[in-house]
């Protein structure tokens, strides 16, 4: 009995872990400027959320989880004030599961103010196992300097993706201060990377997890992997938990 328990548990273990959403990632203009809009779609609970980012001055912002009824047009706020969001999506007709290009506008919801949204989707991070996909994601929660951004792939066959390689942005120019590659990390959607200031620094830190042999049906790799921002360098750094938690002198 006991080991059909941790068998058991074993395996609601992975399967949860594997429960990764499908997110999509659209690119193209809100009047006149360049955006790159992100949709994370959970099936259980029937919500979208995302983020939307201005590509020109980097800024990066949450869209809000939102019910969603396909059947009805996408209505979503941009997220940079949680009190009261200032302006929302609204995208019409909308159909996460095929549409490739979306239409709509971006309402200011202070003064009802409309620019045109004209989207193309340029990449789908299917959670089916039979699919294959490429692509880069940002990563939220949000940084005050930098920005996050992964590139994963997953072949057909494979249960989850694989992360290769992380590129840290100067939130100010948009430019690559740090290319992390070689990696074998699993991806989570915009929740791959775990964010903390671990050493007590004052500077954002962030893990994550090896991605073992979960894309071939087996187990997570074994602890997660501390990246930590060493200020002599201006560059993250592979520590332990130990190295990663020990405050500098």
């Amino acid at each position: 009995m006991v080991r059909l328990f941790i068998a058991f548990a074993a395996l609601f273990a992975s399967a949860t872990v594997l429960a990764v959403p499908p997110v999509h990632v659209y690119r193209g203009t809100q009047g006149d400027t360049a955006i790159e809009v992100a949709l994370t779609y959970d099936a259980q609970h029937k919500t979208l959320e995302g983020y939307w980012l201005d590509e020109q001055r980097q800024w990066l912002i949450p869209l809000e989880r939102t019910p969603h009824d396909y059947r009805l047009p996408l209505l979503i706020n941009i997220f940079n004030n949680p009190e009261l969001p200032s302006a929302a999506l609204l995208i019409q007709p909308f159909a996460f599961s095929h549409d490739r290009e979306l239409t709509g506008t971006r309402v200011d919801l202070r003064n009802r103010e409309r620019q045109a949204l004209a989207l193309k989707r340029v990449t789908r991070f299917s959670d089916r196992q039979d699919s294959s996909w490429q692509g880069e994601l940002l990563q939220l929660p949000l940084d005050g300097r930098r920005l996050f951004r992964v590139h994963a792939h997953k072949a057909a066959g494979e249960y989850v993706g694989t992360i290769d390689r992380i590129t840290v942005l100067d939130r100010t120019s948009g430019q690559p201060v740090q290319v992390i590659d070689n990696l074998a990390l699993f991806f989570q959607g915009t929740a791959s990377l775990s964010f903390a200031d671990f050493n007590a620094d004052g500077v954002t830190d962030f893990k994550a997890i090896p991605v073992g042999q979960l894309a071939s049906g087996g187990a997570a790799g074994q602890d997660p992997q501390y990246y930590v921002y060493q200020a002599d360098s201006n560059r993250y750094e592979l520590k332990t938990e130990q190295q990663a938690r020990e405050r500098n002198q």
